[in-house]
């Protein structure tokens, strides 16, 4: 049923009206209002000339109300009366310095219809208002007043800035692309407004950086994207480095880097933001703390982009690229304290250490890095009462975990490194994990592991009386070299090695171990592997050695102490070392880290509960 009334109404009675309207509309969304043909003003928002903005205010022409019925609806409109109304509507929105509150209801309601006629009569007026050149004039009521109209489009609900966000950069971009060979000022306005944009989370950062990059290497748009990215840099840097992935960053600063002399001045003014040029290590972001305890391990996986974070508390997260978690596990009475990457089944392979110091039993769990990223496990090691390390050894058929055990009769403990096969992760978490190999430590408590080699199945074991030893599996019940250490090293608290020649050791008192594994067929086979070199950084402990997985820079590590972070390069003869970062605070000490892949940023993670994500990139490739 259709029912249509006609009123005939004078100018003064138009609020009475109008507010009938808004009456009827609280109870359906079904009515219409059409307009005359003859320029008089009805209650549907259409602007009674002879009103000014107070009498608006006071109730008098309501234009929000006039985009319930755009013009495309209306019988006979035509080209004149859609140029009307939208003059009306931008008039309208400007009334919104002097009339905010009003204004923002009006328009929010009539905005809330999802008519998509309404958004596109919308986006055609505001965009009109914000870009008027008058904005890009030094003038402070005028910046004051272009300010207003932003905060107003950040305070729409949330549903319309999603649908109207496209047209609005559509806009912007297409504003910006017609003055792409005109002065760079010309392009100030409309990139301010893109990143006022980005401030209020209209626009998402992932989306601008590959517009940006798209335009930097887009012969002629170089302007356009240098113009963007300038400005949302100058709005809210923290925010672009806060949601820009590795990955992303790493291919814009490449796009930014080739840019010719033309451009030299905007990328160095840029470089004041983003530093992608200092030689640093620089927190780009830290991830949502979403941790309530000690980050405690970080593991990273390359082919899906996804960062692992876990905590003392038992917390395990699922991290995309782009900052987001996509899914939490809390482990039964354990905690990760290591974590290491399986390729090939796409699992994080967790060694899970009592939530209470010594009451364990420890356990192995496993989560999957394909959605919908199960836990498998936890396997219970019913004798274990804690774990130090996981590694997952060369060849992803076995890996290997650092444990202390309770020996028959319950009194006495023993350390061990213990082998086992990677298929039994397919296991029900009922079933025991049975170890393929189980190698005594003969010198203290396993600290960390890392695999060596590619036909021989050998694992390397730090302890905590300062051993290093190499184990091969098939021959567990002694270790097959020890590997000299320096005097007073101290406790062997992390091992690496670079998957051709160099081991690397961090010692309690300070000291960076190297060995070379050429030197094996210089010495007898009773004979230790003599070292290489020590460096001692800051005399306190190294906590964290990480090689790089990118090679083309030579053989570079970051390595962490309890106080600062430096990255080196073992390629020469004489090592290449940067102090990059002091740790002046406790509760900012990392303990925890893990390479971005092959891209030159490292998450580290401790005792502030967060994860950073750190930007190594000129300290590895300028020095190299």
């Amino acid at each position: 049923m259709k029912i249509s009334i006609e009123l005939d109404i004078e100018a003064a009675e138009i609020p009475l009206a109008t507010e009938l309207l808004n009456t009827l509309r609280s109870l359906t969304d079904h009515i219409r209002v059409r307009q005359q043909p003859d320029g008089v003003s009805v209650p549907n928002g259409a602007p009674h000339h002879a009103e000014s903005h107070s009498a608006s205010r006071a109730g008098g022409p309501n234009f929000a109300l006039a985009l319930q019925a755009p013009a495309a609806a209306q019988e006979g409109a035509g080209p004149a009366e859609d140029q009307e109304r939208h003059n009306q509507l931008t008039g309208y929105i400007r009334t919104v310095v002097s009339n905010y509150d009003e204004v923002l209801r009006q328009l929010g309601n009539a905005l809330k219809s999802g008519d998509p006629e309404v958004d596109k009569l919308f986006v055609a007026a505001f965009s009109e208002v914000v870009l008027d050149p008058k904005f890009s004039e030094p003038d402070e009521e005028l910046q004051a007043e272009h300010s207003t109209y932003m905060t107003f489009l950040g305070e729409l609900d949330p549903r319309v800035q999603e649908r109207i966000s496209q047209p609005l950069v559509s806009a912007l971009v297409k504003d910006m692309m017609n003055k792409r060979h005109a002065p760079r000022t010309a392009m100030m306005l409309p990139a301010m407004i893109y990143a006022h944009m980005a401030q209020l989370d209209i626009v998402n950062i992932r989306g601008t950086l590959k517009m940006v990059e798209k335009f930097l290497t887009n012969p002629g748009c170089e302007a356009v994207g240098l113009s963007m990215l300038g400005k949302t840099a100058e709005v809210c840097v923290d925010k672009v480095l806060q949601h820009a992935s590795p990955a992303h960053l790493t291919s814009l600063t490449a796009a930014l880097d080739q840019l010719d002399e033309r451009y030299a001045y905007d990328v160095n003014y840029l470089n004041g933001f983003i530093k992608w040029r200092n030689p640093c290590f620089r927190v780009l972001t830290s991830r949502r703390q979403l941790h309530n305890q000690p980050v405690s391990a970080l593991a990273y996986d390359p082919e899906g982009k996804q960062l692992i974070s876990a905590s003392r508390d038992g917390v395990v997260i699922v991290w995309d690229e782009w900052a987001n978690p996509i899914r939490q596990h809390q482990l039964p009475n354990c905690y990760a304290i290591a974590m290491a990457y399986l390729a090939d089944q796409r699992l994080i392979v967790i060694a899970g250490q009592p939530l209470a110091a010594n009451k364990g039993p420890a356990c192995i769990a496993a989560i999957g890095l394909v959605s919908p990223h199960e836990l498998k496990g936890p396997w219970i090691r019913p004798t274990t009462t804690s774990m130090s390390s996981i590694v997952v050894l060369p060849g992803q058929q076995q890996f290997a975990v650092g444990e202390t055990q309770t020996k028959p009769g319950g009194s006495d403990k023993a350390s061990a490194t213990v082998v086992h096969d990677c298929a039994s992760l397919q296991q029900p978490a009922n079933m025991e994990l049975k170890p393929a190999a189980t190698m005594m430590s003969p010198s203290g408590q396993v600290m960390c592991l890392t695999g060596y080699g590619q036909s021989k199945q050998v694992v390397l074991a730090g302890t905590s009386s300062g051993q290093v030893a190499l184990w091969a599996i098939q021959n567990p019940a002694a270790p097959v070299k020890r590997f000299a250490m320096p005097e007073d090293a101290g406790r062997v608290l992390c091992l690496e090695f670079d998957g051709a020649d160099t081991i690397l050791a961090g010692t309690s008192n300070g000291t960076v171990v190297q060995w070379s594994m050429k030197g094996m067929a210089a010495i007898g086979k009773s004979d230790a592997l003599p070292f290489v070199r020590t460096l001692s950084l800051d005399q306190h402990p190294v906590l964290k050695i990480q090689f790089w997985p990118n090679k083309t820079y030579g053989a570079q590590a970051a390595v962490i102490t309890s106080h600062g972070c430096w990255t080196v390069n073992f390629s020469s003869s004489q090592p290449d070392v940067q102090h990059v970062q002091d740790v002046h605070n406790d509760d900012c000490s990392f303990t925890a880290a893990a390479w971005a892949g092959q891209f030159p940023y490292l998450y580290t993670g401790g005792a502030s509960q967060k994860v950073y994500v750190c930007q190594l990139v000129p300290a590895l490739t300028q020095h190299a």
